[in-house]
């Protein structure tokens, strides 16, 4: 194969990846929540799951369809492509007592 080929199929297929990405991904925005240790025994992740199904709701935060939660030792990551709601969340969160970090 000639040089020129190559380089030609290379550049085919980074402008294919290109595309897929721009039609199949989307902006997503992330917040830590910390244990709070003077609030135990409150059941953090199931809490913040309920919310995805419809099934609670929390003050000035409402249902949030796509909201991930990934539980680890002593903290909870949330995850959403609706950057209000997380900022809302992570406001009540503060609000009663929780360490957050960053929504980004």
């Amino acid at each position: 194969m000639s040089e020129e080929l190559v380089t030609r199929r290379i550049l085919m297929a980074k402008k294919l990846a290109r595309k897929w990405l721009e039609e199949n991904s989307s902006a997503e925005y992330r917040l830590t929540i910390y244990e709070n240790v003077e609030r135990g025994g409150i059941n953090l992740p199931s809490i913040l799951r309920s919310l995805r199904t419809k099934r609670s709701r929390w003050a000035s935060v409402g249902p949030i369809p796509d909201l991930t939660v990934k539980v680890g030792f002593d903290f909870v990551v949330v995850r959403s492509s609706d950057e209000s709601s997380i900022v809302q969340l992570d406001g009540f969160l503060r609000s009663q007592g929780y360490e957050t970090f960053g929504v980004f």
